[in-house]
């Protein structure tokens, strides 16, 4: 891989298209705004404005394509801010993509397209989420970009543990809140360094697996953790309710540790508050 195309470069794509320039890599990346595509252009990344949706969306993104030989796409899905357009912003993408040479694509998804169920869950497990849901539409969106699989082309579908790090501290998400269900629940976290060490393995790999989770080993209840993170940064406790039962949904994310020249350097809780 010698010349790759990440479209969304925010708190994610932004430090991974970095980190692939630094080794040498040729790096693209899109941004919404003509201001977004300035910054890239100025710290050496070729930068094309994308607003998927707009007229000439697939025109931009198939010059974007041209002699790329990877595709990261990294698109915030937006639902918990109750956006609903997610799947049809990727459905802008399908013919571009299936229409270049593009050898390798990596899409950016999440452990949320998991429903909230008790256990432990792999790559292996498949749970039909409920119709509407988040994590239906998540489960779509893989569905739509794995469907761009050729014998040419791999796809792989990364899913992102809930994300700290780079102004993401875990101590803020929760501090001060009361009357929290769920306590006793772990957590399924990852650091955004983590999250570039992985997608960068799976670029420079041969994997034939379609789906990796990406998630630290650490997995300490959400009570314990949150509670420890907020005193780390002198902000009141969030209250959990006492009910809390089970250990809720656990994601492990060994599986890429097991198949390619990868390990999790955020792998306790300490070093995720640190």
């Amino acid at each position: 891989m010698k010349r790759i195309a990440v479209v969304g470069c925010g708190w994610f794509g932004l430090p991974l298209a970095k980190s692939l320039l630094s080794s040498g890599l040729e790096v693209l990346g899109t941004k919404t705004t003509q201001a977004g595509v300035d910054a890239l252009n100025q710290q050496g990344i070729k930068g094309e404005r994308l607003c998927l949706g707009e007229a000439g969306t697939a025109s931009s993104l198939q010059q974007l394509l041209v002699d790329v030989d990877a595709l990261v796409v990294n698109i915030p899905p937006g639902l918990r801010r109750g956006e609903t357009d997610y799947l049809d912003k990727l459905q802008a993408l399908v013919q571009p993509i299936r229409e270049s040479q593009v050898k390798l694509l990596v899409y950016v998804s999440s452990t949320g397209a998991y429903p909230d169920v008790e256990g432990q869950l792999t790559e292996q497990d498949r749970i039909d989420a409920a119709a509407g849901s988040s994590a239906a539409i998540l489960q779509q969106a893989e569905i739509l970009m794995q469907s761009l699989t050729t014998a040419e082309r791999r796809v792989v579908t990364v899913r992102f543990g809930g994300l700290v790090g780079a102004g993401r501290n875990p101590g803020r998400f929760m501090a001060g809140r009361t009357g929290l269900a769920n306590g006793s629940h772990l957590v399924n976290l990852v650091h955004l360094e983590d999250c570039i060490a992985a997608v960068t393995a799976i670029l420079h790999s041969k994997t034939k697996h379609h789906v990796y989770n990406i998630v630290s080993p650490a997995h300490p209840r959400k009570d314990q953790f949150y509670t420890e993170a907020a005193h780390s940064l002198g902000l009141p406790a969030p209250q959990f309710l006492p009910t809390a039962k089970g250990e809720g949904k656990v994601v492990l994310g060994n599986l890429i540790c097991e198949e390619l020249d990868f390990d999790y350097r955020y792998r306790d809780a300490k070093s995720l508050l640190a």
